[in-house]
């Protein structure tokens, strides 16, 4: 047990890691209201074993997620739910991130499931990711973890997730600035950057890259994915930052 942790929901069941497809590390950057967030909702609204961290508390009251509140309850609701459950943690401190990924670590270790970190820098350094957010990250994917790092600033964001995403979803920054570092740290063309929101550029860790964009069911609102265009280009090597691949 951590020093200064309640204990944290213990693993009784589940397959071995080596039996289990690999998790993605899937990070989305964009300023607020430019799409990051729907674009995440988009992938887990089928999820069947989904933990959010909602600072905000818009995933339990936007989206019908089961909202807990306090270290108390998370704890016995994760142990509780051996199943499918639907839960939006809303913590009472930022400082509950590191019991937040514990849980999250240990539970997801059960049976596989999708992790949500919304306002991730608020939580978290730009340096090397610590604490059990370090865990989560660099372990959770073996167990079938799907992750979903989410910041407005990508500069903010901590050098395990940056370096070992599996899919980065670029959507519209707030500055120049912001989209200029985004451009040079992924290897990619400034005009690549999208400037609209609810568009996207995903660059994938096999080196393709995909334009998309969200739309919203009628009668539902609920966010889709569609796929605007597959570039017939990989992006840049990072050890050329900035320049458009091709040139």
């Amino acid at each position: 047990m951590g020093k200064g942790h309640p204990s944290s929901p213990t693993p009784r069941t589940g397959r071995s890691p080596d039996l289990r497809p690999d998790g993605r590390l899937v990070f989305s950057i964009g300023a607020s209201r430019s799409g990051k967030s729907q674009f995440v909702l988009s992938q887990v609204r089928a999820s069947k074993r989904l933990l959010v961290w909602d600072v905000e508390g818009e995933y339990a009251a936007k989206f019908g997620l089961e909202a807990v509140e306090g270290r108390g309850a998370l704890l016995a609701r994760l142990r509780a739910a051996t199943g499918p459950a639907r839960l939006a943690y809303h913590p009472e401190a930022l400082r509950d991130f590191d019991l937040f990924c514990r849980c999250a670590f240990n539970w997801s270790r059960q049976a596989p499931a999708d992790i949500v970190c919304e306002e991730l820098a608020a939580a978290t350094n730009a340096v090397k990711a610590g604490g059990f957010w370090g865990v989560l990250v660099t372990r959770g994917l073996k167990y079938g973890t799907n992750i979903y790092a989410v910041v407005q600033r990508a500069q903010e964001t901590d050098k395990s997730v940056l370096g070992n995403a599996t899919v980065v979803n670029i959507c519209r920054p707030n500055t120049r600035q912001d989209a200029e570092y985004v451009a040079s740290r992924f290897g990619l063309a400034l005009s690549d950057i999208p400037d609209v929101d609810l568009q996207m550029l995903q660059r994938h860790k096999d080196r393709t890259l995909t334009k998309a964009a969200i739309r919203f069911e009628s009668g539902s609102g609920l966010p889709y994915l569609v796929k605007v265009e597959e570039f017939d280009r990989t992006y840049a090597d990072e050890s050329r930052p900035g320049e458009a691949p091709g040139e």
